[in-house]
């Protein structure tokens, strides 16, 4: 019985140390190609930097929001903008835009951020 146990401690031993040696290959396979794939993440990531700063320095960036369901929005607040966008669409539109950039003010606000709100018309 105890040679039995021996023997059977040897072979499991000896599995233990062949898939330790499997786990290692593998280990080092995984390694090689996380390096290779971190250095292609660099090489895009640099690419995509220099797409993005190809603007002179001077160059003020600004964000554009337009509201493409004014009409919807301004009936979830009050039934009666319905009537108003069917007689003055424009009124309802300047309206809108003036309470999200309102909104969008104080919410930038809250967060810190300094930032010119404004509201444009453009043609």
């Amino acid at each position: 019985m105890t040679t039995f146990v021996a023997v059977a401690g040897v072979v499991v031993a000896l599995a233990a140390l062949a898939s330790s040696a499997v786990l290692m290959r593998s280990n080092a396979r995984l390694r090689g190609r996380q390096a290779e794939m971190e250095s292609l993440l660099d090489a895009d990531s640099a690419e995509r930097l220099a797409e993005w700063d190809e603007a002179p320095a001077s160059t003020t960036r600004e964000i554009a929001i337009v509201i493409n369901n004014v009409a919807e929005l301004a009936v979830r607040e009050n039934r009666a903008a319905g009537l108003l966008n069917r007689v003055r669409p424009s009124m309802l539109q300047r309206m809108v835009y003036d309470e999200v950039a309102r909104q969008l003010r104080e919410r930038l606000d809250e967060e810190g951020v300094e930032a010119d709100v404004l509201v444009r018309i453009v043609h």
